[in-house]
């Protein structure tokens, strides 16, 4: 017969404690109300204390897994309300997409009910926002500025042509949640005037690749 363990031993014959009470009564056996009702609640407190006692041990050495550690899940949330922010999604029932297009030097400016697809990808101007190159560049900046701060890559962070400046709002937050704004600097450069007018016909401002 295999050997039990001390907790096991005590679980084995509390068992049979409560079983012996239950059996007395169902004889009839010869046992005061009040000492029935105590031994019962003793039996009961017993055990239960027991089992609590054992569920909180095997919690404590549950292991916690990796992505819910505090640290790492307070910055990710951070950077998601600060990426919306700038992304123009804090109220999204309220948000409306731009489409601007351009004929004869006149802008036709239309706007439209939200649409996550073009905000994702940055083909639309958010209105409440604060960029215009979509999450998907929003996550790009997070992932390379993060890459330089594990990897140690010295450098700044410079973004030519900002509009409203969102992005270099979400460089910083990134540079903020990693602790690296003591020694990296955020450059803002724009004209602020649009382009210059071509002076050849090449001058363009679109690629033709």
């Amino acid at each position: 017969m295999r050997e039990l363990g001390p907790n096991k031993k005590f679980d084995y014959w509390l068992r049979i404690v409560t079983l012996s009470l239950l059996q007395m009564a169902c004889r009839k056996v010869p046992i005061s109300l009040p000492a029935f009702v105590i031994l019962a609640f003793c039996c009961i407190t017993f055990h239960n204390v027991f089992y609590k006692h054992k569920n909180s041990e095997q919690l404590k050495l549950a292991p916690i897994p990796q992505s819910l550690q505090p640290a790492v899940a307070l910055k990710d949330q951070y950077l998601a309300i600060v990426r919306n922010a700038v992304a123009g999604l804090m109220y999204p029932s309220f948000e409306k997409g731009v489409l601007v297009a351009s004929f004869d030097g006149v802008d036709n400016i239309e706007r439209l009910p939200l649409n996550m697809t073009l905000r994702a990808t940055g083909l639309d101007w958010p209105l409440m926002g604060y960029t215009m190159i979509g999450l998907t560049r929003l996550d790009n900046i997070k992932l390379a500025l993060e890459t330089v701060i594990e990897q140690q890559i010295p450098g700044d962070f410079v973004e030519c042509g900002v509009w409203r400046g969102g992005a270099s709002m979400y460089a910083t937050a990134v540079l903020n949640a990693w602790e690296a704004l003591s020694d990296r600097l955020v450059h803002v450069c724009d004209s602020f005037e649009g382009l210059p007018p071509p002076r050849t016909n090449k001058d363009m401002d679109y690629c033709d690749i």
